[in-house]
This record gives structure tokens, sequence and C-alpha cells, in this order.
């Protein structure tokens, strides 16, 4: 696809035999696997191990992600494919709780404001270390990044999550259309877990939907909660998953959303 890059270790496949089943990810930098150096760490990579060995090559997966992305460019371009005749039996959505922010209209606005802090002396704007540091900084003073999470949070319970309902539904229905089948896998903010995680409601308003609307889905937040205490992010500044919250997600995955792939040669 012209002008969107992929991350990953062998070509998308452009064609399938006949008996062979393809599970695509979709989704952001956390199915990116932004801050992880090797794409072998990569949940989806490691997910593709395991069924590719044990189905004999039957089963194919692939990841289709790009940083910044959202789920209408999901949806443009999961519909692209299907046009274009890509086959996808299974798609899978990896849904990151910051992905309503575009169903707000407050987001038009948002970067625009945040990049009235940016820094004048040249020394902070054009050497990266100084920069890095001036934002870390400046996420701690700015009420609009301090606040960040809090207004995600709200955008739940109005109309934004109402948009955004809708879309992950026009997404499924799409698939039906296709033959393709259609699952949801839910990404917790990994910075703020634990036992007085702030979005746990949000996780199970979500769930809910999924299942009133006969998708398959899966929440991480009981399976990487339990481990919050070994560090789950890249860094302190970056939240994004480590190659251990990967390991656990792949392995969630696998025995909990992706379980009707039989082993031994047979997919069903």
């Amino acid at each position: 696809h012209e002008g969107v890059w992929y991350r990953d270790d062998r070509e998308f496949p452009k064609s399938l035999r006949p008996d062979q089943k393809h599970v695509v990810f979709f989704g952001d930098s956390f199915t990116f696997a932004q801050g992880v150096n090797e794409v072998k760490d990569r949940f989806s990579n490691r997910v593709r191990d395991v069924l590719e060995r044990e189905t004999n090559g039957q089963v194919i997966v692939s990841n289709v992600a790009d940083a910044g992305t959202d789920l209408r460019w999901i949806k443009n371009l999961s519909a692209k494919m299907f046009e274009n005749g890509h086959k996808i039996d299974t798609m899978v959505y990896v849904l990151c709780l910051n992905d309503i922010e575009t169903y707000h209209q407050r987001h038009e606005t948002y970067y625009q404001d945040l990049s009235r802090h940016n820094p004048k002396f040249f020394l902070f704007h054009d050497t990266y270390f100084f920069n890095w540091v001036y934002f870390r900084l400046r996420q701690f003073t700015v009420p609009a990044v301090n606040g960040y999470y809090s207004f995600v949070q709200d955008y739940y319970s109005g109309d934004p999550w109402r948009l955004m309902s809708q879309e992950i539904e026009d997404v499924h229905l799409d698939c039906q259309k296709h033959r393709a089948d259609f699952r949801v896998v839910i990404f917790p903010f990994l910075h703020n877990l634990g036992p007085s995680y702030p979005f746990r409601e949000t996780h199970h308003e979500i769930v809910k939907f999924c299942e009133s609307k006969g998708i398959r889905v899966l929440d991480l937040e009981p399976v990487l909660s339990p481990s919050a205490e070994k560090g789950l992010t890249v860094n302190r500044f970056d939240a994004h998953p480590n190659e251990l919250a990967h390991k656990l997600a792949a392995d969630a995955m696998l025995k909990k959303l992706l379980t009707d792939f039989a082993t031994n040669g047979n997919p069903q």
C-alpha cells in the first residue's frame, strides 16, 4: 500500500493457498512495537511462531500497524485490502484506550495547542537530548498533557464512545461481508496498572459492547496487572509495552483468543 510503512521481518503475503488461514493484526504503535528493538519479540511475531509451527504453515500471521494510527485508519485500510483481494480470515483489532481521542472535536486542536509549548531556544529545539529533557519536564506542568488520561476516560462515557463503538461495529460488519472473522484485543495503559487502575470500568464497558455484538474479545488488563511490579513499559518515560508485556500478551492471545486454531496441521 503506497505511503504506508510496516515493520516486519518478512513481506506481507500477496497470495495464499486455499487451505491456509490468514490472521492479521491491525493496530497502532503498541502493535507496531515501538520501543522494542527486535521484531521477533513482538506479540504478533510470537503468536506467528507458535501457530505457524503447530499448524505446519497452514495458519499465517501478519502484522499491519503503524505508530500514530487509529480505528479510522484501520477501518479504511482493511476495507481497501478486502477490495484489493487480500485474503484475511481473521482480523484482530488491537485497541488502545486512546484510540477514542479522534472521536472528540477537541482532538482537532489538541496537538495544535500543545505546539504552542515548543521550545524557542535553539539548544532545546535542535538538540535531541535537550529536547527530550525539555518535554519530559513540560509533561508535568502543561495541564493539557498532565490531564491527558483523565479526559480520555471521560470520552468513554459520552458521544466519542458512541461514535467509536459504531465504527467497531462497522468493521465487524465489513468483515462479515467478506467472510472474515473479527476479534478485538484491549491493551491497558501500562504506566498505572495495579489495584487502583482507573480504567478498569472502561475496559468492562468495551468488553460488554463487543460481547453484545458477537465479537470475540480479549481484555489484557487482568493478564498484565499481576506483573505490573515487574515493569511492563519500555522505560519510565515511554509507556509502550516492553518485551515482557509482549510475551504475556502473546501467551494470552494463544490461550484465550485464538484457541480455535487447532494444532497438528488442522486449523478450523
